[in-house]
């Protein structure tokens, strides 16, 4: 098994086409930014480093907040708790292990998981580990909780039950795994005492929380092509659910509505995407695999708008707020759309003053300023994340 992300996949295709030729690679840049006009200003309120982030790699580190805290995990396994007020250091503990998967609160313990499949669950108030356990393989989806279990997805395609208060393991579920895949694995969620999970083959899971038995499997996505690549239809979205209807998307594939009640597939369609999606009351806002953001009705599936004035520049899932639709960038900006229409309404860029936010001199395939996880809203306030361990506050100047 062979996991790429999404963004090496595009590198490791342009090192195939290119040793084959003299001429240079086909792949296209990401696209430049262009001016905008900002219809709304933005205060970079304070701007420090916090750990090291994810450094080169393509972890998925997600901070908490947590009675007014910020829990902050790196690959290192260095977590820091700050103020996001001030920015001041609480307390910080080395856990000694390489991270690749949280952090995930549940009641009061932090759950994360490690690169060689350690499971970890502290003490949110303090650090104190409670218990470590080990499942089968590395973890790249936050470990979740149903019933009295922590469940935990692992990229050999397993799935393991743990008793949320000992850490033991009560049951596992085994599948096998494409021979090639992106590197990441779909969420899991909990709905009706089921766990409903993405698979690398295109298909959604549901299983018992109870005993871990297969409830049902519906195909989202179907392989076409003749080559490996062209027949990856990975899951690596986290479905998502609104009301009776969830919502499941593929790479190379399809995104699907199913109403859970019947397990009816209420509309289809082609597309391409690897992180999540974010809703509102009648509307999906996707970032797909080539970097175009779309927003589709929520009960048809229709196209509302496209903005694709960010192709190839490898964003994060969205997120909504105040009436507009937030991504970040490989470059370290952040993008302001209308929920609209999808026009640009305002743009930062992390660690650059407004003077050079639209410059990009460094872009093509950087890793210094790029962003991985969506923003964070805490309190009417913007959390940036970088790969490197940087965090903006940022707030609206009224």
């Amino acid at each position: 098994m062979q996991k790429f992300s999404g963004f090496l996949l595009a590198i490791v295709v342009a090192g195939i086409v290119s040793a084959c030729s003299s001429s240079p690679s086909p792949i296209l840049p990401p696209t430049k930014l262009t001016s905008i006009k900002d219809e709304f200003t933005l205060n970079e309120l304070w701007y420090r480093q916090v750990g090291e982030g994810v450094s080169d790699r393509y972890y998925l580190l997600t901070p908490v907040i947590h009675n007014n805290a910020i829990y902050i995990i790196d690959y290192n396994g260095h977590l820091s708790v700050i103020n996001p007020n001030t920015s001041d250091v609480l307390w910080e503990k080395n856990l000694g292990i390489t991270v690749s998967a949280g952090l995930a609160k549940i009641d009061n313990v932090l759950l994360l998981a490690s690169s060689e499949g350690d499971v970890v669950a502290l003490d949110i108030n303090d650090g104190k580990q409670l218990w470590k356990s080990r499942v089968s393989s590395e973890v790249l989806a936050k470990p979740v909780k149903a019933g009295n279990y922590v469940i935990v997805k692992s990229v050999d395609g397993k799935i393991t039950a743990l008793d949320f208060t000992t850490g033991k393991s009560k049951w596992v579920y085994d599948r096998s795994v494409p021979v090639l895949t992106l590197r990441g694995n779909s969420g899991l969620i909990v709905h009706d005492n089921t766990i409903i999970t993405g698979l690398d083959n295109g298909k959604l899971l549901a299983l018992s929380v109870d005993t871990g038995q297969v409830i049902w499997t519906l195909a989202v996505a179907v392989p076409r092509g003749r080559t490996e690549i062209e027949r990856m239809i990975d899951i690596d979205a986290t479905p998502v659910i609104y009301k009776d209807n969830l919502y499941a998307v593929s790479y190379q594939g399809r995104i699907t509505n199913v109403h859970l009640p019947t397990g009816q597939i209420i509309w289809n369609r082609d597309f391409s995407a690897y992180h999540g999606m974010a809703l509102s009351k009648d509307r999906l806002f996707i970032s797909d695999s080539d970097g175009y953001v779309w927003a589709l009705d929520l009960k048809t599936g229709a196209t509302i708008w496209k903005q694709d004035k960010l192709v190839r520049r490898s964003l994060t899932r969205p997120v909504i707020h105040n009436g507009a639709v937030l991504v970040a960038d490989f470059n370290g900006f952040v993008h302001w759309m209308d929920m609209n229409d999808g026009h640009f309404i305002a743009r930062f860029r992390q660690g650059n003053d407004d003077s050079n936010k639209e410059t990009e001199d460094d872009f093509i395939f950087s890793k210094s300023n790029g962003i991985l996880i969506p923003p964070v809203i805490y309190q009417d306030k913007y959390f940036i994340f970088d790969r490197h361990g940087n965090i903006s506050k940022l707030a609206v100047k009224h």
